[in-house]
């Protein structure tokens, strides 16, 4: 969101998060970047959407933009009663009703699924959410190999990957991305030199130092992808495989299937297979280009600040 945010004060606008039960890590990451923001005691619920009503109010917003999972048709029924301009982010064809604009930005997006909505809808990859640097990165000439599996690892699975990669015959070195509450160890004694690295607001940055990548299915695909990084994906959560498939088969990216499916060897294979043919990458790296074109946060500013009533 805070991609969407920066496009939104180009066309013009003030953009101001409303968050609720924000830790340090939360305020940390606000502040940090001068994004303003205004804490609620309340998510979900009639008191949640009192409160973000009297948050929009306090500010002067029109439009408000929501993106959890908790906030049902009843809360978005109460912000349009209570006069705001909905736009809902959704990608489980589940958090969309009583809103004025949903968008959709994933590459398995299916417009058809939106029948029964009569407002906006922005659906695909065109729409992606990303910062628009990383249409400027170009992959390093160095073999690096960027292993990162999301900003919580839920699974864990960080140290099997490294593992199972380290086992890999090819000469390439490892950069880690440890996530933010990730439990996995940081250990030695891998053939392959390993570096930890700490989750950074100059993901661009990273990307850059990196030739290629292994990735959970979430939205660091598309960065991967708008950045022509290739990129091997390990499912980490169920809601990614229609975009892990539709990545693979558009071919994006290779796709080795559910970490919780598949065996010790299976994914060793799948990595040995990846890292040994990279003569494909080019072409990989070309149809994410144009897959993702680093745009998709101002078309979606576009589309949402032609909505916000002027007085």
């Amino acid at each position: 969101m805070a991609a969407l945010s920066a496009a939104m004060e180009r066309k013009g606008c003030r953009a101001v998060f409303i968050t609720w039960g924000a830790d340090d890590a939360v305020r940390g990451f606000l502040s940090s970047r001068g994004l303003a923001f205004i804490e609620t005691p309340h998510a979900a619920g009639e008191d949640g959407a009192r409160f973000h009503l009297k948050a929009m109010e306090s500010c002067g917003a029109k439009l408000t933009i929501l993106d959890s999972y908790q906030l049902d048709d009843p809360f978005r029924e109460r912000l349009k009663e209570g006069g705001a301009v909905v736009a809902a982010v959704d990608d489980i064809y589940r958090h969309y009703s009583r809103a004025d604009v949903v968008i959709n930005h994933n590459p398995s997006a299916d417009r058809a699924r939106y029948a029964d909505f009569s407002g906006r809808v922005l659906a695909g990859p065109q729409f992606a959410l990303i910062n628009q640097a990383f249409a400027d990165c170009r992959p390093a000439l160095s073999p690096v190999v960027l292993v990162t599996l999301g900003g919580t690892d839920a699974l864990a699975q960080t140290d099997r990957v490294l593992r199972l990669l380290d086992r890999v015959d090819e000469d390439f070195n490892i950069l880690a991305l440890a996530g933010s509450y990730s439990g996995g160890e940081v250990f030695s004694g891998l053939k392959h030199p390993l570096e930890i690295a700490p989750f950074t607001g100059d993901m661009p940055g990273l990307f850059s130092r990196c030739s290629a990548a292994i990735t959970g299915g979430g939205i660091t695909c598309m960065e991967l992808a708008c950045a022509g990084l290739p990129f091997l994906i390990v499912l980490t959560d169920e809601y990614q495989r229609e975009n892990a498939e539709t990545y693979a088969r558009n071919g994006v990216a290779e796709y080795s299937g559910a970490l919780w499916e598949k065996s010790d060897e299976e994914l060793f294979a799948s990595f040995s297979h990846f890292l040994s043919h990279p003569q494909a990458w080019g072409e990989m790296a070309r149809k994410g280009r144009a897959l993702v074109d680093g745009k998709g946060a101002d078309r979606v500013a576009e589309e949402l600040a032609a909505l916000i009533p002027r007085v």
